[in-house]
């Protein structure tokens, strides 16, 4: 918590370059994102739990697939089954734009 309002920076996002790379396969009924080293290994792995904008969004899934390319297998599951929050344009609290 801060005593303060939030600067900029904790409220405008940041739109990554690229197309996604991983792969999504159900694990029981949820949608899952798998991103792999070019090893393949499963030695190393992070688990990436998303904010309320869900899984589907490019921006995250190149972010899991930059931590591939870094060595790292990464699992990233639809915690909203499909139903995140939407962003509108016309809210300015969200200034994230993809």
């Amino acid at each position: 918590m801060t005593s303060g309002a939030p600067a900029e920076c904790c409220i405008t996002g940041f739109r990554h370059e690229g197309t996604p790379t991983g792969e999504v396969k159900l694990v029981g009924k949820i949608h899952t994102y798998f991103a792999y080293p070019e090893s393949k290994s499963t030695k190393l792995g992070i688990l990436i739990l998303t904010d309320v904008l869900g899984y589907g969004l490019s921006n995250i899934r190149l972010i899991a697939d930059q931590f591939a390319a870094n060595g790292y297998f990464v699992v990233m599951p639809d915690l909203f089954r499909g139903d995140p929050v939407k962003l509108e344009p016309t809210n300015t609290r969200a200034r994230v734009q993809f």
